[in-house]
This record gives C-alpha cells, sequence and structure tokens, in this order.
C-alpha cells in the first residue's frame, strides 16, 4: 500500500511514529470505559493503524478477554487477511456471543493499514452489530462467524483492556507495528473514517488515544485523549517506522 505523505498536515501527531511487538508483548490499559462505553446496548469505535509482521497466525490486536471467562469482546486479523470481532454477551448470559468477520477487502502483511471496526449494540439483526472498514472505505461483506444465545448487549467485567492480549487461556498475541490506536464513544461516520486515513483529526467522541509520534518511553504509554486512561508496557518498543 503506498501512502501519500501530503495527507498528514504537519500539525498532526497521529501517524508519524508506531510501537513495535514482538511476540507476547502488549499494552495494558486496565479495565476501563465500562460503564459510558463498552457495556449495555452501547456504541462505539475502535480506528488503529496496524503493520502485521506475518498473517501465520490469527492475531487480536485490541481486546477486552482475560483467561477464566472474564470476557468482553476482540477485535482481530484472521490469517486470511480478513479483520473480525467476538463480542460476548450480558449478565446470566455471559457465554452468548456474536462474531463477524470482513471478507471484501484484507489486510496483506509487512504493510500499513488503517482497520476501523465500529460496533452497535442496539441492533436486533445480528450482522448489523459490526461494521469494518480498511484503508478509508467500509468493507461491505461481512460474513457470520458464529453466535450463541440471545444477544442483548456486553456485560461489565473486570477484563483489561489491551493492545494484544489474550483470548480466553490462549495468548493470541499481535506481532508488528501499531499506530494512532483511537477509541470513539460513536459510531463513525463514513466521512469520519475517512479523515482518519487520510491524517485528517477527528475529536468528536474520542475517548480514548494511543500511540502518537512522541516516544513515550519503556514503562508509561499516555492516552492522549481527555481521560488520561494511561496503559501498562509489556515489552513494546517505540518505532520510527510510520504509516508515512
Amino acid at each position: 500500500m503506498i501512502i501519500n505523505p501530503y495527507r498528514f498536515a504537519a500539525a498532526t501527531t497521529f501517524g508519524l511514529a508506531s510501537r513495535s511487538f514482538t511476540s507476547g508483548d502488549y499494552i495494558d490499559m486496565g479495565d476501563i470505559l465500562d460503564t459510558d462505553v463498552w457495556v449495555g446496548t452501547t456504541s462505539f469505535s475502535i480506528a488503529m493503524w496496524v503493520k502485521p509482521s506475518s498473517l501465520s497466525t490469527d492475531q487480536d490486536i485490541f481486546s477486552k478477554l482475560s483467561a477464566g471467562g472474564n470476557r468482553q469482546f476482540t477485535f482481530r486479523v484472521f490469517t486470511t487477511g480478513d479483520i473480525g470481532a467476538l463480542i460476548y454477551n450480558t449478565g446470566a448470559s455471559a457465554n452468548d456471543y456474536r462474531s463477524a468477520r470482513s471478507t471484501a477487502t484484507t489486510v496483506t502483511a509487512a504493510a500499513w493499514h488503517h482497520v476501523v471496526l465500529k460496533v452497535n449494540q442496539s441492533q436486533a439483526a445480528q450482522l448489523d452489530i459490526f461494521d469494518f472498514s480498511i484503508d478509508g472505505t467500509q468493507t461491505n461483506s461481512t460474513t457470520w462467524l458464529a453466535a450463541l444465545g440471545t444477544f442483548n448487549g456486553m456485560d461489565d467485567t473486570a477484563a483489561p483492556v489491551q493492545l494484544s492480549g489474550f483470548q480466553d487461556a490462549t495468548v493470541v498475541p499481535f506481532v508488528g507495528n501499531m499506530s494512532d490506536v483511537r477509541v470513539y464513544d460513536k459510531i463513525l461516520s463514513d466521512a469520519e473514517v475517512s479523515n482518519l486515513y487520510a491524517g485528517t483529526e477527528v475529536a468528536d467522541g474520542l475517548v480514548g488515544r494511543w500511540i502518537t509520534d512522541v516516544d513515550d518511553g519503556a514503562t508509561t504509554l499516555p492516552d492522549y485523549s481527555t481521560n488520561s486512561n494511561d496503559g501498562t508496557n509489556n515489552g513494546t518498543t517505540y518505532s520510527a517506522d510510520s504509516p508515512l
């Protein structure tokens, strides 16, 4: 993928550097954004730049899962280059879930891609819960993977939000680079997705933002939104490799 450097205005601080993840590295933000973003029937969007080193295994890129059944959701890149998501149900039916993947456009290894997950938990139709975008364009082919029980929104668990992380009791780490990871407490419009891909700031609804062009060091990864949900670094390193 060729990215035009002039798309990024000089005043922006995203897409200009990254964090490098080797096997087992992750960033842990703790149990954040539950009541105002993830749980119930709320809507949210996750947008981020990723450059997987390879696609030899499925890889979690953003997750709120932990061992022992303490599960909420995961955003993932598959070996096929598809992106997908799985969300778990609230309350007594916590093992019920919804899962889908997008197959119209794919991520390739050793190349930067902008990926977006939009989750509308108020939707009754299963496929309408998820929308995916890759490189600024919504991928209109969404394949239903699996469903169990009746879904009526996510539960509030104590699972940590992580870049990379856990899938149940088995680690499926991301290996490669990430840049400009963002969480919004709304469904991003097509225009907003295109703007983020083009390097234009989208501030409305921004509730979490990590990994800018700043070398944040080896310990703490600041949240550059107004919420200050800083992450604890576990092995990742600053890299000048960027979507530019």
